[in-house]
């Protein structure tokens, strides 16, 4: 029994002593880390001169600057909305309707086309060239239903971009003295009349009626003719005054109340409609 005891006690004293070896075993031992060698200094390679050039400027887009010249003692100031240096683009951004786009008749694209040439005049005389000028459109009443109903006029897109032809400075220097004389007309009391198409004008039409029917059977352009087709339809037909209208007159224009050729319009336009 002594035998066996001693043997138990001895046993456990093994595993004892087997389990801290294990312990000592399994922790790795920690040795001072030397310190590391300082690293070389590297020293710049020097700048060529090719990399000077390639080193873009700061400077490649402007927005909404505004530039200032002087055509014979008259300041003349205005606002591009884009330019590009790079590509030496310059743009302007217009809200319009579709319908510009679609009825493009060449005078909104003649207006825009001088405005866009005298920025481009101006950025030359500041020292910025430039080689294209273009205006973007966008389409406010824009609809992509009338686009799949008419793909081959209607516009694909709200967005849209003409390019347009780029002047010399001498044909610019032509139309802002054009401009500037016209000015001073207006100063002195010679108003240029705007042309019918600058009015949006729609002509007094005399339309033909038959009793009992709503549209008219023509639309012609005197009182006589109309009166002579009446005769010759016989009773039961009457003649409806349709008065003309300067649209963008009567609607649109912020000064026409100090306009001698409106005021004069109007005054004739009622005085017909009192006469029938």
């Amino acid at each position: 029994m002594a035998k066996a005891k001693e043997s138990q006690i001895n046993r456990r004293a093994f595993l004892k002593n087997a389990a801290a070896g294990a312990a000592v075993l399994a922790t790795p031992a920690v040795v001072p880390a030397k310190p590391l060698p300082p690293e070389p200094r590297k020293t710049p390679p020097p700048l060529s001169r090719e990399a000077e050039v390639e080193i873009p400027s700061p400077l490649e887009v402007l927005t909404e600057e505004r530039l200032a010249i002087e055509i014979d003692g008259k300041r003349i100031t205005g606002g591009v909305d884009f330019y590009d240096a790079k590509t030496r683009h310059l743009i302007d951004y217009k809200t319009t309707s579709a319908w510009t786009a679609v009825y493009d008749d060449g005078e909104k694209r003649g207006e825009w086309e001088a405005q866009v040439n005298i920025y481009a005049y101006m950025y030359r005389k500041s020292g910025f060239p430039v080689e294209k000028v273009s205006v973007i459109l966008i389409l406010r009443d824009w609809s992509k239903m009338k686009h799949r109903a008419d793909p081959g006029k209607y516009p694909a897109s709200m967005f849209l971009q003409w390019d347009l032809r780029l002047w010399g400075d001498g044909l610019v220097e032509d139309y802002l003295r054009l401009r500037i004389g016209r000015h001073e007309e207006a100063r002195a009391g010679k108003i240029l009349d705007c042309k019918p198409s600058e009015k949006w004008e729609k002509p007094t039409v005399y339309a033909v009626k038959k009793a009992g029917r709503k549209s008219s059977l023509r639309n012609l352009e005197t009182l006589a003719a109309a009166e002579a087709m009446c005769t010759d339809k016989g009773p039961g037909h009457t003649v409806e005054i349709r008065p003309g209208d300067r649209v963008r007159c009567s609607g649109y224009c912020p000064v026409n109340k100090w306009c001698d050729s409106y005021q004069r319009y109007k005054r004739e336009q009622e005085g017909n409609t009192n006469e029938n």
